[in-house]
């Protein structure tokens, strides 16, 4: 490749991956096949440029479908068939493309010079890393299918972190993505909503107060839902570490704790500290990283009771 060709920011390396992950048979480009599709992307400059590919593919999916509604009123009942067949196939196409639409535009547009070119062939492998077929193929059906509004959410943040870090979201979790019965996301979602963040790490704290058995402020569950019925629902689902599961922190060890805007750090003079509770496993992690937690006033009551708990020797300052 020639020297005057600039390799491009690793933003807009992570829009081309997403663009990628539609096919190379792009509708809005006349000369579709594969060779012509990749000098295609050779030549987006931008982050913005991959965003007006991705809508030009909706609108182009939209009018199509417009004009099948209109064919299917004139049909006779044979053709008809048919044309249902398509129209629910391009719907489907269309759920996809806006989920790949809002993976995309959680990316900043970062306009680059018009010569700029998004595949430098001479830099390492793990800079050129790309999605696996594989996992582009389960996202693919995912994304066809009539997904709530949360599953959707969900699979657009899955879409643009895996092209921004290729292998970071595992097929188990973008399985667990798209076959999540809603009840049991609204039972993580809201386990989520009450955690507090140790150490960089997810949890409910134990505390000397018994909240397990608290209802739950507006819970999507009901009105009487506790911390003790999300834990029943979610038993089996592997999201959740093992009770038994503990972490021992040792004395002088300084860390941040933080719940919504309390934000502290904790660090004990004589002896270590054991935090247990309710903690995500390494898959219900994945899928909390895709997952903008929201205030709980329950969450903030069982953060405050274990600030307020700890022992004398334990320093706390507020950040």
């Amino acid at each position: 490749m020639s020297s005057w060709l600039a390799p491009i920011s690793e933003t807009t390396k992570s829009a081309l991956n997403i663009v990628k992950s539609i096919g190379p048979l792009l509708i809005s480009q006349s000369d579709g096949v594969s060779e012509s599709y990749v000098r295609h992307l050779s030549r987006l400059a931008s982050v913005e440029a991959a965003k007006e590919l991705v809508h030009r593919e909706i609108d182009i999916y939209c009018k199509a479908k417009e004009l099948l509604f209109q064919q299917y009123v004139e049909a006779d009942e044979l053709k008809r068939i048919q044309i249902k067949r398509d129209i629910e196939y391009i719907a489907s196409d269309i759920r996809h493309l806006k989920i790949v639409e809002t993976a995309i535009n959680s990316f900043p547009d970062s306009p680059q010079s018009s010569d700029q070119v998004s595949v430098d062939e001479k830099a390492p492998a793990s800079e050129n890393k790309t999605i696996s077929l594989h996992w582009l193929d389960k996202f693919s059906e995912f994304s066809r299918s009539m997904n709530e509004d949360w599953r959707a959410d969900l699979l657009s943040r899955a879409l643009a972190t895996e092209s921004t870090t290729p292998g970071s979201i595992s097929l188990r979790a973008l399985w667990l993505l798209g076959t999540l019965e809603d009840e049991i996301f609204k039972a993580f979602a809201t386990i989520l909503d009450l955690c507090s963040v140790i150490d960089q790490t997810l949890m409910i704290l134990e505390t000397n107060q018994d909240f397990m058995k608290r209802s739950i402020p507006n819970c999507e569950l009901g009105e009487k839902i506790s911390i003790s019925n999300l834990l029943y629902i979610l038993g089996d689902v592997g999201l959740l570490a093992s009770p038994d599961t503990w972490r021992n922190l040792p004395q002088g060890y300084r860390f941040p704790v933080k719940y919504n805007s309390h934000n502290y750090y904790v660090e004990s003079s004589s002896d270590s500290i054991s935090l247990g509770g309710v903690i995500p496993s390494p898959l219900g992690l994945s899928i909390a990283s895709l997952y903008q937690p929201k205030y709980n006033s329950l969450g903030e009551e069982i953060f405050l009771s274990w600030i307020n708990g700890l022992s004398k020797t334990v320093t706390v300052t507020k950040i």
